[in-house]
């Protein structure tokens, strides 16, 4: 009964982390103009997150010597602080722009460290026998975040502006935060 709920917390937080990434490409210009920057310059926000992205297998094996859970948490609270900043900090002019680069950037970090940490911990919990199944169920939040997220922060961005849906990634972000604390003390204990 508690390999379930742990993979619907999973399936919730990836959704998240996946919105962050998704849902930037299809409305860089209206964040641009929000940032009062011309696309081309946005596009450098792009270039932060995925120079941070890079290093991935870092934080693979950092997952391996620190725990599951610690580099899977260390990345919720990277998107949520992300989002916060993108919210609160980010606007028209260069420090705006400047906090919007820091922004991608953690965004970058969230997802680069929070998937392999999580890769590895259904590795370590799921049985080979399922792991297949289970590891395939967790890519769908990949598609949700496009075909559900998109078009519910292109309605967000039309009615309430081009910050909203960082406020929608910030709850889902910190919701997955609580959950994932709470609902899995013992993920990951680093293995010897």
């Amino acid at each position: 009964a508690d390999a379930p709920r742990t993979i619907i917390v999973l399936l919730l937080v990836r959704t998240a982390l996946n919105l962050q990434f998704r849902v930037v490409y299809p409305f860089l210009p209206a964040i641009g103009r929000g940032l009062g920057v011309p696309l081309e310059t946005a596009s450098l926000l792009l270039t932060a997150r995925a120079v941070v992205s890079a290093a991935s297998p870092l934080f693979g094996a950092l997952a391996d010597r620190l725990g599951r859970r610690a580099l899977m948490l260390a990345g919720l609270v990277a998107l949520v602080l992300a989002a916060l900043i993108m919210t609160l900090g980010s606007g028209p002019g260069p420090l705006g722009f400047g906090l919007a680069l820091v922004a991608f950037a953690l965004f970058g970090f969230s997802k680069s460290s929070f998937d392999p940490a999580m890769q590895a911990y259904v590795g370590d919990a799921v049985p080979y026998a399922r792991r297949g199944r289970v590891m395939g169920l967790l890519e769908l939040p990949w598609s949700l975040a496009w075909f559900i997220g998109v078009p519910l922060c292109g309605l967000l961005i039309a009615r309430f502006g081009w910050r909203s849906p960082f406020w929608l990634i910030a709850l889902a972000g910190t919701a997955g935060l609580l959950a994932l604390w709470r609902r899995c003390p013992a993920c990951g204990i680093a293995q010897p």
